[in-house]
């Protein structure tokens, strides 16, 4: 991996100690503010944000806190127990953690906490995490499962990786040598806007690498809008798409197993124009 953000529970000592740490890493400093009515990770290091929350206007003035300070706030796990988020309409946050620790852990709710607003026309970037605690026995939760990828324009540094998040050129995958994805439109890609079509048929393109054996789809509001299985190491596609009921498209690799379906990397999504985009 390139960089690891390090977020204890409530406290902030741990920075003083990444500070001291020779390593190639880029360390992102934050901590997961850990309350009894939802996990939501803070990165950066501007301060604390108290976690003593118990009511809704308790937590939408954390929040608050939060965005005066400059943080990147996520939404992490939004799912029974998440705990699950229990201040639905409070969204002041700028990522939701769709995937935490393996797959199977019920993250096909989160998922559908975050498509949900994307119907809506909303744009929170997808992260995944791999909420690891431990690293010196076995655990379910393994660092780096699942992985974060991002877009860092010039050398990584913490915020020039904040900022890529924040632009939501963000993919997850389910390990750091697991399967990449890669989803635009033009000289666009995935967290950008593009003009919506005037005939409704957006052309995407879509990069696969290490994905032989899983199935490609790509997501409207309407549902599932297009299916392919992949067939060889590394593939590029060109697609043409019905988007003119959709607010974005997005890509996923998944597979299908006697427990399910199981999620092997997910893209944030391309955005079609909305009036906010024009002012």
């Amino acid at each position: 991996m390139d960089f690891i953000a390090l977020t204890d529970h409530n406290v902030m000592c741990h920075h003083a100690a990444l500070k001291a740490i020779d390593t190639d890493l880029v360390l992102i400093p934050g901590y997961e503010v850990t309350t009894y009515r939802g996990h939501w990770n803070v990165w950066g290091g501007q301060g604390w944000v108290d976690f003593r929350i118990e009511t809704e206007a308790q937590m939408a003035e954390a929040l608050e806190e939060a965005r005066r300070r400059g943080y990147l706030v996520s939404c992490n796990h939004p799912r029974p127990s998440g705990p699950p988020w229990a201040f639905t309409d409070l969204e002041a946050f700028d990522c939701i953690e769709i995937w935490n620790g393996p797959w199977r852990l019920l993250n096909d709710v989160s998922l559908a906490f975050w498509e949900a607003r994307l119907r809506a026309g909303k744009r929170f970037v997808a992260v995944g995490g791999s909420d690891a605690h431990f690293l010196k026995r076995a655990h379910n939760h393994r660092l780096g499962y699942p992985t974060t990828y991002v877009r860092c324009d010039g050398p990584p540094t913490a915020r020039g990786l904040l900022n890529g998040i924040r632009a939501g050129h963000v993919f997850v995958t389910e390990s750091p040598d697991g399967p990449q994805l890669y989803i635009g439109s033009g000289d666009r890609m995935m967290g950008d806007a593009v003009a919506p079509p005037q005939d409704g048929a957006l052309p995407v393109w879509v990069e696969v690498i290490d994905g032989a054996g899983m199935t490609l789809e790509l997501h409207g509001a309407q549902g599932c809008l297009y299916q392919r299985a992949i067939d060889a190491a590394s593939q590029r596609l060109a697609v043409t798409l019905p988007a003119g009921q959709t607010p974005y498209i997005r890509a996923q690799l998944v597979t299908q197993e006697q427990d399910g379906r199981i999620a092997h990397a997910i893209s944030n999504p391309v955005y079609l124009w909305s009036q906010a985009d024009l002012r």
